[in-house]
């Protein structure tokens, strides 16, 4: 997947309050300059939900791409957590109810590679055993922490000497479904 990351400082703006969010604002300006249609993966950050239906999975959220805010939309198998960075696909769309522009999201991802120390720390916070010390834990072990902590448990276990059960339990924060689906499907192949 190539993220677009390569706009002009020219073309960024300062984000805007969700209570700003109108049909001609420039909080969805960023889309406006895309055609409809247009395929775009980006590396962005849930800011907030907006809309969640707990039966289908269909949501939309606020998200936050650089200084660029806009809403996705899509259905996924578990809420996106406020804060994660993420990887989205989509195409640029209209939403049926109010006209407005939105990213028709049709793949998603945590981005586990991200090496923003900030937004792993973030991300350790809400683990409770490790909260107060998540910086400490990236002094230590790196930026790689989190995408180790789910593929090599024992590596991140031997390091902090605690057991890989326990650090196993530490990556579950991480692990939702729409995250290790292609892990799942290829367990799913071996059991069958």
């Amino acid at each position: 997947m190539k993220i677009e990351k390569n706009f002009l400082k020219k073309d960024r703006m300062k984000p805007m309050k969700p209570e700003q969010f109108k049909n001609d604002s420039p909080i969805i300006a960023f889309l406006k300059q895309r055609d409809l249609g247009k395929k775009l993966v980006l590396e962005v950050s849930v800011l907030k939900s907006l809309f969640r239906n707990d039966e289908s999975g269909w949501s939309m959220y606020l998200v936050q791409f650089y200084d660029r805010t806009f809403p996705i939309t899509g259905t996924f198998v578990s809420p996106l957590k406020a804060g994660f960075p993420y990887i989205v696909e989509g195409r640029v769309s209209v939403s049926q109810n109010n006209n407005k522009r939105v990213l028709s999201v049709s793949g998603c991802e945590m981005d586990l590679k991200t090496t923003d120390v900030n937004k792993i720390i973030s991300m350790l916070q809400t683990i409770d055993e490790i909260n107060v010390c998540a910086a400490q834990f990236v002094d230590v072990y790196g930026t790689d922490i989190i995408k180790d902590m789910i593929e090599c448990p024992a590596k991140v276990a031997k390091v902090f000497n605690v057991s890989t059960i326990q650090v196993s339990h530490w990556a579950s924060v991480f692990t939702d479904d729409f995250v290790l689906s292609g892990i799942k499907k290829d367990l799913m192949e071996c059991l069958d």
